[in-house]
């Protein structure tokens, strides 16, 4: 998969899940509920093919994948992912 496709699904995903919330802000429905819980899975599931591709890399090329402007890129949308999935399970 590569990058510009795994940022197509981000996007996909992640405005779904911006919408459907913005949606539950004024009706709690089950079915509300049930496709955040499916894009909240399918986030951790893109981040989980970010960091293997973040592995691959590193290891293809031999060095950290940080040393030139495209791999800091991929880097920091790595790390802010990150973010974005331990936060959630720190805050319940």
């Amino acid at each position: 998969m590569s990058s510009k496709s795994l940022f197509s699904w981000y996007l996909y995903v992640g405005t779904i899940m911006f919408v459907v919330l913005i949606a539950r802000i004024f009706k709690e429905r089950k079915a509300l509920r049930i496709t955040t819980q499916v894009c909240t899975g399918l986030l951790f599931f893109l981040f989980a093919l970010h960091t293997a591709g973040l592995a691959f890399r590193w290891y293809i090329s031999g060095h950290a994948p940080w040393s030139d402007a495209y791999e800091s890129m991929i880097y920091v949308a790595w790390a802010t992912m990150g973010i974005d999935c331990v936060s959630p399970v720190a805050h319940h």
